[in-house]
């Protein structure tokens, strides 16, 4: 599975609004997955090292 790179705004249409249902603040870009996506290490460890001082407006919310 190839995951796209999409505004915000394209993937929570592709999702009939389900992101802006359930994430708040401003994301400008989102990894889309289509389909199920399996993954052998914890995907959110390298994003938690990585956000620290940073504010959470500036996160990218995987789908």
């Amino acid at each position: 599975m190839i995951p796209e790179l999409l505004t915000f705004d394209e993937a929570d249409a592709r999702l009939d609004g389900g992101l802006s249902a359930c994430f708040q603040g401003h994301y400008e870009s989102v990894l889309f997955f289509a389909g199920d996506a399996t993954f052998d290490s914890d995907l959110c460890r390298p994003s938690r090292r990585s956000r620290r001082g940073r504010s959470t407006s500036s996160r990218s919310p995987v789908t």
